[in-house]
């Protein structure tokens, strides 16, 4: 039996590798996935671009548009970053021809936004097998030499979405960060801002306030959760290594936020979903709300008045 203990022990640690890379083969696919699977009848393709008239310039052929300005927000709250309303959900999902039975490969021109969808989707109980996105998005599409559309794709029909009961446990509330941020429970809790550098130390001023949420540690998402180059996720060891030295860590909550939502969503399927975090929340209405609710603590702050920035 002693003899034995060095190969189980061997193959205890590929099982964990196996394992711990489960949630990233599920959810993140690749150009040739992609091709093998994006005319099957199940699968509808989505791209969720930075602007939404740079769509109509280039798109993935086949693919049908969402835009996050519109249809991914809560235009009836402010600010309008929270999660989009049922009905207004359901609408989205007739537009594209997409049911709940429908395999949805999401993808975007920068590095961010497809993550916003799929958040969304996952929200309102889309089953996480039929939740996809492709690695690199747009950008990983044209590296492979594969063309681009311009055409308008004409979808078909589809049942009425039936969405679930939303799933508030994936969203955090400015009253949650007070309660286990801002007074106690570090040792339970950990807050995330993904803004860019220059957001998070005031040197780009996009609300009455600049600076942060006191207890919270930066890791942009533009240098931290994504290769510049490609736009694919970086690699699981860079990530849960930097998240750590900086007390996030697989045992706590984790609240995530950045401007209004648009760009926490990528660090939360980053962490959650590919690393395997069990608990990521994101703080949706982000620093919109949190800076211009002026009674609100900030660290390093800097009311807009006291900065040079120049139109």
């Amino acid at each position: 039996m002693l003899k034995r203990l060095p190969y189980l022990f061997t193959w205890a640690i590929v099982a964990g590798l196996l394992l711990s890379n489960t949630a990233t083969a599920s959810i993140l696919v690749d150009v040739a996935w992609l091709k093998k699977h994006m005319n099957d009848p199940d699968v509808r393709v989505v791209g969720v671009y930075k602007k939404g008239a740079s769509f109509n310039k280039g798109h993935i052929p086949g693919s049908v548009k969402v835009d996050r300005a519109q249809d991914l927000r809560d235009h009836h709250e402010y600010p309008a970053y929270a999660m989009p309303r049922p009905e207004q959900f359901v609408q989205v999902m007739k537009r594209i021809g997409v049911d709940n039975d429908t395999t949805v490969v999401i993808y975007d021109d920068s590095y961010q936004f497809a993550s916003r969808l799929f958040l969304v989707m996952e929200y309102y109980g889309h089953d996480l097998e039929k939740l996809k996105i492709l690695d690199g998005g747009l950008t990983a599409w044209k590296a492979a030499g594969e063309p681009v559309s311009t055409e308008i794709t004409t979808v078909s029909a589809k049942a009425d979405y039936q969405p679930s009961a939303p799933h508030g446990e994936l969203i955090a509330t400015r009253g949650d960060i007070v309660a286990n941020i801002s007074r106690n429970s570090e040792e339970t809790h950990a807050l995330v801002d993904v803004r860019p550098k220059k957001e998070w130390d005031g040197t780009k001023v996009r609300a009455i306030r600049t600076g942060h949420i006191p207890k919270a540690v930066h890791h942009s998402g533009v240098d931290e959760f994504m290769d510049k180059q490609t736009h694919k996720f970086r690699s699981n060891d860079d990530l849960e290594f930097a998240l750590a030295e900086n007390g996030v860590t697989k045992d706590k909550t984790v609240y995530v936020y950045c401007q209004g939502g648009a760009r926490a969503p990528h660090a939360y399927v980053a962490m959650k979903h590919i690393l395997g975090y069990p608990d990521v929340r994101v703080y949706d209405r982000g620093w919109v709300e949190w800076a211009n609710l002026t009674a609100m603590p900030v660290a390093d702050e800097k009311w807009i008045f006291q900065t040079a920035q120049k139109d």
